[in-house]
């Protein structure tokens, strides 16, 4: 309970099908590759883009030198 006196609701599951699906959509029609640096760019922008940015940037040579990254999908 917060100090308001209201219990708050959150559901966890729901929250991450829905981060889920959002993911999906955005990436569904991407190459490897392209979802990779999709990844790196969300990121560099993102809420934690400070943390990111300590660690050296995703090359995307290393992308393109790994096609069999297809089967585990």
């Amino acid at each position: 309970m917060g100090k308001s006196g209201k219990k708050f609701q959150f559901d966890c599951l729901a929250f991450k099908e829905k981060a889920q699906r959002r993911l999906y959509k955005a990436t569904r029609e991407m190459t490897w590759e392209e979802e990779m640096n999709y990844y790196h760019e969300m990121a560099l922008n993102g809420p934690f883009a400070g943390l990111a940015q300590r660690y050296k940037p995703y090359p995307a040579q290393i992308a393109k030198a790994s096609e069999k990254s297809a089967k585990y999908r």
